[in-house]
């Protein structure tokens, strides 16, 4: 990671803490990684797929991240639609990250049945987990779509019944 965030600074300019010598010395890395593993980490952008999803071109994406060795856990590894869908997500989130909490994040479409999620499911995740982590490890946000029919009674509905994270 420190030899990638290097190189986003020499295009992007100083934007990570990532020296030539942590890019150069995966010990030092390694010793820099774990000074800061007790951190606080919030993750505000986070998804999964829903059980239904009719969305199956994803998975090709993440067979791509592995072979570029963007996430060494996945290279080598067929990926399949069952790896984006919630069983997944929560190990990856919660049990293979230092993320603590995590905000679930939708995309939307003009065909419902291909959003991600859609607003209840949203809020449904966020009930399921902090239910069984017994404490608020997971936050929510509803997604609108201006223009489209009954989009401001969404807005409304999802105020008053599914009360997004404020």
């Amino acid at each position: 990671m420190a030899a990638s965030y290097y190189v986003m600074n020499q295009v992007y300019g100083p934007i990570f803490e990532a020296s030539i010598a942590e890019a150069a010395t995966p010990e030092m890395a390694k010793e820099r990684a774990d000074g800061l593993k007790d951190q606080f980490i919030m993750d505000l952008h986070t998804h999964f797929l829903r059980d239904d999803t009719r969305i199956t071109a994803s998975s090709r994406s993440r067979e791509a991240v592995g072979k570029a060795g963007w996430n060494p856990g996945l290279a080598g590894k067929p990926q399949t639609i069952e790896d984006l869908k919630f069983a997944n997500y929560f190990k990856e989130i919660y049990l293979d990250s230092d993320t603590k909490v995590a905000m679930i994040s939708s995309a939307p479409s003009e065909v419902v049945e291909d959003w991600f999620l859609t607003n209840d499911m949203t809020v449904a995740a966020r009930a399921k987990v902090n239910s069984e982590a017994g404490s608020r490890r997971m936050m929510a946000h509803s997604i609108f779509t201006p223009g489209y029919p009954g989009w401001m009674e969404e807005v409304d509905r999802a105020i008053e019944t599914l009360k997004p994270t404020r």
